[in-house]
């Protein structure tokens, strides 16, 4: 149930779709840091967000040091993720193997797990990525919900989202 980082960096190296990192830390962890493109999924969210998991492509996740990702990787495949995996070592590791990573800059607009709404649509999703702009704006990375799984939405400026209720 463990896949060694050298391995996430080399699967992704040949084929960047090859795997979906989740990111299981708590919020607070995270102010630390996160990879580039990780969904962010505290663990104990992910129960209540199997349905916006895909079955289709292998999972991996991490969390500090690979303790409690091997126990969510575990919940994971008996709810039939046959294809969920456990990052021995964690964040550190995965950063050691030059994999992209960002930290969410202390002024943005938005912080990691907000829910937001892009001006004009009804649906609310969760920001997973702050990253500043050249021009001085913000780009916000949002995890949308949706019925035949979720979608992750990179770019979005800033000035186009809101924070959501509830």
């Amino acid at each position: 149930m463990e896949l060694e980082a050298s391995d996430v960096a080399a699967r992704l190296a040949q084929d960047p779709g090859a795997l979906l990192l989740i990111d299981i830390r708590e919020p607070h962890e995270l102010r630390q840091g996160h990879l580039r493109g990780a969904w962010l999924m505290p663990m104990n969210s992910i129960p209540d967000a199997l349905a916006l998991l895909p079955r289709d492509r292998t999972l991996a996740l991490y969390c500090a040091a690979g303790v409690r990702s091997f126990g969510v990787a575990h919940y994971l495949r008996e709810q039939g993720f046959d294809e969920a995996w456990s990052v021995p070592g964690g964040f550190g590791d995965l950063v050691h193997q030059d994999l992209p990573w960002t930290h969410p800059p202390a002024d943005a607009p938005f912080r990691l797990l907000q829910r937001v709404q892009r001006e004009g649509d009804a649906a609310a999703g969760q920001v997973q990525a702050i990253d500043a702009t050249a021009e001085g704006g913000w780009q916000v990375a949002v995890l949308y919900p949706g019925p035949a799984g979720a979608m992750w939405v990179p770019g979005i400026p800033h000035d186009q989202l809101r924070a959501a209720r509830g």
